[in-house]
Order: structure tokens, then C-alpha cells, then sequence
């Protein structure tokens, strides 16, 4: 049998147990809000105008007239997308050589190539001197259409990995060589890396600064304002987002610039 319980025990029952500490559950970032504060990038009061960095540059320069104002731009790049890249004819050129261009056609094409100012010109023999170093590496390679499958079957492999290939979607495979030679000695390729990093020159010490800012201003603009995947101007573009810019030259710092 039980015993009754004491009025001691009935006491300790009947008061209040002691009140739970309440938790509170913050609120998880949603990703909208994470994304914004991600993309968020904070300005640099160091940074500088062209025309200051201009100043800086050259100064440390100033016995190398033709020493390179480098831009290095640094783009918001998402993985899975192709790296941005294009082409640009910026108002003063900054290359200190010229284009070398070889064309492969034959007959009035040919002619035609010539007379438009390609540095060489050939048809499948220009396949063998390219493999054996009979003839230097051009800087720009054109095809006409009834040469692409040669230059395919011979140098892709050469050419491919070179960025020299030709190609339709890129403008480079054509049969309007006029047109494609004037593109090719004017304008200057660029391109990301895989992180999304575009580095080109911009110039040279011996460029006054009003000259470098419009090119540098003409560069970033046309980064801006868009990429396409086979760098012509009538293919389909995305815009590039811009986190930061710098201007360095040959020896000299890089200059985060404000633009």
C-alpha cells in the first residue's frame, strides 16, 4: 500500500515551475538581399582621374616615351558564362607594330587580298610554311569561304589554341576581304581571363593625357555597354558589370582609377 503524501510534498507540487527561457529566431537573409550586399563594391577615396594617374605614371616613366599604359579591368563574372571579349578601335592605337595579316585565298581573291594590304597571302602551301616556321606567326589570320575546309584540316590544331583560327562567327572567314582586312589592321581584340580580368594597353608614356583618357574612357565603355561570344558587332551582346579599374604602366604602380 502507498503511504498519503506529506503536506510537504503537496507544497512542492503546487508551485509554479520555473518559465523556459524563450528563443528568438532571427530572420535568415533571403538570397535577393544577400546578392545585393554581395554586389555591392566600396569605393576606393584613393582612387584617382585619368589625368592624375596620367601624372603619377609618367613620371615614374618619364626615360621610356614608349613604355605601355596597361588597363586591367576587373568585371563581375558569373561561372558557366563564357568570358567576355570583343574588339575596339580605339581613338589613338597604342600597338607600337601593326597588324601582321595572312590571308588564305586564291586567284582574284587573291589579287584582292593584296590590294586591300594583307602582309601575305597564299593558298594550301602557306599551311607547311606556317608548321615549320618557314614564315613568322601572323597576328591576324583571314580565310575566304572555299579555303576554310583546308585551313581546317591543316592548322586547326596549330592555329586553335593560338586564337588565330578562323572563323564565320567571328568575322574572319569571308569573302568580302576588303571589308575584313580594314577591320583587322583598325581594331584591337579583347578578352577575360577565367576570372573575368580584361588587361590591354591603352597607350604610351608619350601619350598626353587628354589622348589617354579617351582611350581609356572608349575601352571601358565598350566593355560596358556590352559583350558578344564571337566578339562581332551584330551578334547577340550581354552587358558586363565593372567592379574596378586600374591604369599601371611598364614599371610604374597600378592606380585604381574613378571614372
Amino acid at each position: 500500500m502507498f503511504s498519503a503524501p506529506s503536506r510537504r510534498s503537496l507544497r512542492l507540487l503546487s508551485l509554479p515551475s520555473p518559465a523556459q527561457p524563450t528563443t528568438t529566431r532571427a530572420l535568415s537573409t533571403t538570397p535577393v538581399l544577400r546578392a545585393k550586399k554581395k554586389s555591392k563594391t566600396p569605393i576606393n577615396p584613393d582612387a584617382r582621374s585619368v589625368a592624375d594617374a596620367h601624372a603619377v605614371l609618367r613620371a615614374v616613366d618619364a626615360t621610356r616615351p614608349w613604355s605601355a599604359f596597361d588597363l586591367t579591368v576587373i568585371t563581375r563574372f558569373e561561372r558557366g558564362n563564357a568570358p567576355p571579349r570583343g574588339s575596339i578601335a580605339l581613338p589613338r592605337d597604342p600597338r607600337r607594330m601593326k597588324e601582321t595579316v595572312l590571308v588564305f585565298a586564291e586567284g582574284e581573291q587573291a589579287q584582292e587580298a593584296k590590294d586591300s594590304g594583307a602582309d601575305i597571302v597564299g593558298g594550301e602551301e602557306l599551311a607547311k610554311d606556317l608548321l615549320s616556321g618557314k614564315i613568322p606567326l601572323p597576328t591576324k589570320v583571314l580565310s575566304t569561304t572555299a579555303m576554310h575546309p583546308t585551313v581546317t584540316k591543316h592548322l586547326a590544331r596549330f592555329l586553335g589554341p593560338k586564337g588565330l583560327m578562323p572563323a564565320p562567327k567571328r568575322g574572319t572567314v569571308t569573302d568580302d576581304l576588303a571589308s575584313a582586312l580594314k577591320t583587322a589592321t583598325g581594331t584591337m581584340a579583347w578578352k577575360a581571363d577565367r576570372v573575368g580580368v580584361i588587361k590591354a594597353p591603352v597607350g604610351r608614356i608619350h601619350f598626353t593625357a587628354e589622348e589617354l583618357e579617351a582611350n581609356v574612357q572608349a575601352f571601358v565603355s565598350a566593355i560596358r555597354e556590352g559583350s558578344s561570344a564571337d566578339a562581332l558587332s551584330d551578334a547577340p551582346r550581354r552587358t558586363v558589370a565593372i567592379k574596378n579599374i586600374f591604369l599601371s604602366s611598364t614599371q610604374g604602380p597600378g592606380i585604381e582609377l574613378r571614372l
